[in-house]
């Protein structure tokens, strides 16, 4: 599914906590059936902050996009599907203890979440058919 979010909406996105952020994008990450990351010829980016390295991800490429002109000049927008990332990369990251960051903005963080509690709660979503999005 190609979803372009609104001028308007990105713009809200950056009034909303890491809370606020997160529900927004679980729902979209199942609809629009990608992951967005941002990343370079290596692959996706991951940060260390102390101890604990931590991958950010999007549900639309234009918010990767956004992030990545302001935050990550040297990187660039890269997606896989759904399939892929609930059942490759979340794999990954649990055995590589590594954590996802659940849609930051620009000067705002996002929520940090562990890689198995991610795919638990995707999968738990995908199971139930609690992912279309309304109105």
């Amino acid at each position: 599914m190609q979803y372009a979010p609104t001028q308007s909406e990105m713009q809200h996105l950056q009034t909303l906590t890491a809370a606020e952020r997160f529900e927004y994008a679980m729902p979209r990450l199942i609809e629009s059936e990608e992951v967005w990351s941002i990343g370079n010829d290596d692959g996706w980016l991951i940060r260390e902050e102390g101890d604990e390295q931590i991958i950010a991800f999007w549900p639309y490429r234009q918010l990767a996009d956004e992030y990545a002109k302001t935050c990550q000049p040297d990187s660039a927008p890269q997606s896989v599907s759904l399939e892929h990332f609930l059942y490759g990369v979340l794999e990954q990251c649990r055995t590589n203890d590594i954590s996802l960051e659940v849609l930051p903005v620009p000067g705002k963080n996002g929520l940090i979440i562990p890689a198995a509690k991610l795919y638990e709660m995707l999968e738990g979503m995908l199971e139930g058919g609690r992912y279309f999005i309304e109105g």
